[in-house]
């Protein structure tokens, strides 16, 4: 089974733990359709963040083919929403709720700087918790054990200033 999702427009595979029901999809489903724009400014910081982090990570372990391949593909300006157009959604993850009131899930995506982990997206009513690779402890838990997930990415995630000032050093190595 799959679901649309409108903010990629793009029908994503659906995969529910076995005592989520239909109510509870159609809520999360819902939910990400409607992300407010504040939400989705916050994503895309996010996942700005994520991208500089990965610039980083490559730079440090020195292969400057693979820096400027992903450079390369990237868009020239990442303001506004351009961050979305790197990454393709391919799996929302919903698993039982703790609390059927709020909309909580995990959106995994491929993405243009991380081919081999992609973006894992975890959302928590309109918080998003999580952005970064590999992440798969769902939106259920305390909100100090996603920091601790972030790890190093901890900076790129919390603080957009610190993100822009890296950004601008890739531009100008560019």
């Amino acid at each position: 089974d799959g679901v649309y999702l409108n903010l990629f427009n793009s029908n994503v595979e659906l995969d529910a733990s076995k005592n989520v029901t239909k109510e509870y999809v159609e809520k999360c489903v819902s939910h990400f359709n409607k992300l407010s724009d504040s939400v989705i400014e916050d994503l895309c910081k996010k996942l700005v963040g994520y991208y500089v982090f990965m610039l980083e990570v490559i730079k440090e372990s020195e292969t400057y083919d693979e820096l400027e391949e992903i450079k390369r593909q990237m868009p020239k300006s990442l303001s506004g929403r351009e961050i979305l157009k790197c990454v393709k959604p391919f799996t929302l993850i919903i698993e039982e709720p703790q609390d059927e009131n709020i909309p909580a899930y995990t959106l995994y995506c491929d993405c243009i700087w991380e081919p081999e982990h992609g973006a894992w997206l975890i959302f928590k009513g309109d918080k998003i918790l999580f952005c970064g690779d590999i992440c798969e402890i769902g939106p259920w838990r305390e909100e100090g054990v996603y920091q601790e997930q972030l790890g190093l990415l901890k900076d790129y995630f919390n603080d957009y200033n610190f993100v822009t000032k890296k950004l601008k050093e890739h531009t100008i190595e560019k």
